[in-house]
């Protein structure tokens, strides 16, 4: 009867991977004198041996590696009664494509301290470790494989407390219940894949992959993603493109070389954790119909071709990227399939910009802490509390005549002045009104001509001046920088027209006009900078520029 029960398994095998079928539990027929539940494990050193210890279940140690190679009973492992299985510092080799260690109607945990799984079989479709019809806990040792190192079969689940899984192409495909409390999953492409209703959980443990470290499916729905914990480790570290999937993260840490969170479609809550990518990988959008679409970014929101409806919360985390977060919408979908979006941010801490390419940033984003700089091509650069950059940058030439009627009345030598607008790409000006809570941190690039002519005073003020020319307010600046790189540095509330003051202690008569050599320096420097959506619904390129 042993013959005949490897024998069904093999061919439910089969018929699970080639025509997804569900299999039907033999009506094993056990011989005369079979092994009972033992509490001691029991040392297993043959193929043979290895067999009957799944098939009867209990408690088994390994005494020396194993080859499955011409096991009378097939090259497959089945776990018929709840068995414990301790590698040890051993290896069990599945020699055929076909073969896995697979449950069957029962629960296996797995165990050991350098002791391995392995199948190195090129190309196969059938795991090395399988949760078929039954439960899986692994608690240390290895498991290895080309394609599938571990399966999840739906209704059947994996628990990873420990060890470390290891493939060529994935690491865990998860169809069930998947949660992942420790140990180390390790992927030359992609690490840890839901797909159809399953459920995936990291609370703890490392996940490392060149390509997607956690990923959807874009043609699956439903799927759930749940991140506490733990550390993954990716070129893309989780997308999500699964219709109706429900994604949440609330601790843990996301390394990406890309982008830290993609999603195309479905739902994601944020409420903590840290998601990291490289300050000088550049921000870039590219359409994709399968796959990602945007780098640069910590989180990245991109509906799909699907068009399915999005709905992003974040509310707390740290996030640290070119981009902190970037709304697009590559596939060009229509105003009608964007609306399908809704976007929230209620906290957190941003180190990045916000992009965002259909809504305007007081539309979704009502609190968190961020770090906003947009640096212009001259140097110059504007950090606006949640502001929203722009990808390219224009510079446009002023006159000295357009400067000559501006007038002092509280003392200083006007060195040089600019109108500070924002502008779209049609060089339309967008207003930036004086609200509460709005700090505009400007750093005006000068020229080495303009720093020394700058340097020679006591203290640099900024001042503003009304539309009439006339001083109306002042403001502390700093002269900062060294040669090449020099900017004048103060914080507003609003854009407007400014001038650089040279001031000596402990009086400095006024000038009344612009001087000669002012007039001349301010022909050299030009103000640019970016910053798109700020207190207005527009979102277009925005450059920062002299008065014309």
């Amino acid at each position: 009867m042993a013959k005949y029960r490897i024998a069904c398994v093999m061919s439910a095998i089969a018929i699970a991977f080639g025509m997804g079928t569900c299999l039907m539990t033999p009506a094993a027929v056990y011989a005369e004198g079979e092994q009972v539940q033992n509490e001691e494990p029991t040392v297993v050193t043959t193929a043979d041996g290895l067999s009957d210890a799944l098939y009867y279940g209990g408690n088994y140690i390994l005494g020396a590696d194993i080859d499955m190679t011409g096991c009378q009973y097939g090259t497959s492992i089945a776990a018929y009664k709840d068995t414990v299985l301790d590698l040890d510092n051993f290896t069990v080799t599945l020699p055929d494509a076909t073969a896995s260690v697979l449950t069957y109607g029962a629960n296996l945990t797995i165990k050991g301290n350098q002791g391995k799984i392995v199948k190195t079989i090129e190309n196969t479709d059938y795991p090395t470790v399988y949760a078929f019809n039954g439960d899986i806990t692994f608690e240390s040792g290895s498991i290895e494989g080309k394609k599938f190192p571990v399966f999840v079969k739906e209704g059947n689940s994996f628990t990873m407390n420990g060890g470390t899984v290891s493939g060529e192409q994935f690491g865990i495909i998860n169809h069930g219940t998947l949660t992942i409390n420790g140990g180390v999953i390790n992927s030359n492409q992609s690490g840890v894949g839901g797909y159809d209703l399953s459920e995936t959980t990291i609370n703890n443990g490392t996940i490392n992959a060149n390509n997607f470290a956690v990923f959807g499916n874009g043609s699956e729905s439903g799927t759930k993603f749940n991140i506490n914990g733990g550390e993954i480790n990716g070129a893309f570290g989780v997308y999500l493109p699964q219709a109706n999937g429900v994604s949440t993260i609330t601790g843990g840490t996301i390394n990406a070389s890309k982008t830290g969170v993609e999603i195309r479609a479905g739902s994601l809550e944020i409420s903590g954790g840290t998601i990291n990518v490289p300050k000088n990988v550049e921000y870039e959008v590219i359409p994709n119909g399968n796959g990602a679409t945007t780098t640069g970014a910590a989180v990245a929101v991109a509906q799909h071709t699907t068009k399915q409806p999005i709905n992003v919360s974040i509310s707390g985390g740290t996030f640290d990227a070119p981009v902190a977060f970037s709304e697009a919408n590559p596939q060009k979908n229509s105003e009608e399939d964007i609306a399908k979006i809704s976007l929230g941010v209620t906290g957190g801490s941003f180190s990045g910009s916000i992009i965002s390419e259909d809504f305007a940033r007081d539309d979704f984003v009502t609190n968190g802490t961020f770090t906003d700089e947009v640096v212009a091509d001259d140097g110059s650069s504007v950090d606006i509390n949640g502001a929203v950059a722009s990808k390219s940058l224009k510079r446009l030439v002023i006159s000295d005549a357009e400067l000559s009627d501006l007038s002092l009345t509280n003392g200083g030598v006007l060195v040089l002045a600019d109108d500070i607008k924002l502008v779209d790409q049609e060089e339309r000006a967008i207003e930036v009104a004086k609200e509460d809570g709005v700090s505009l941190l400007v750093r005006l690039a000068i020229t080495d001509e303009e720093y020394a002519a700058l340097k020679v005073y006591d203290k640099i003020e900024v001042v503003y001046f009304d539309d009439e020319g006339k001083e109306a307010e002042r403001l502390a600046a700093e002269l900062k920088g060294e040669p090449g790189g020099y900017w004048v540095e103060f914080t507003t509330t609003h854009l407007s027209v400014y001038g650089v003051v040279g001031v000596n202690n402990p009086t400095t008569p006024g000038t009344g006009t612009m001087t000669a050599a002012g007039a001349s320096a301010t022909n050299a420097a030009i103000v640019t900078a970016v910053a798109v959506g700020l207190l207005t619904s527009i979102v277009s390129f925005a450059y920062l520029i002299r008065r014309r």
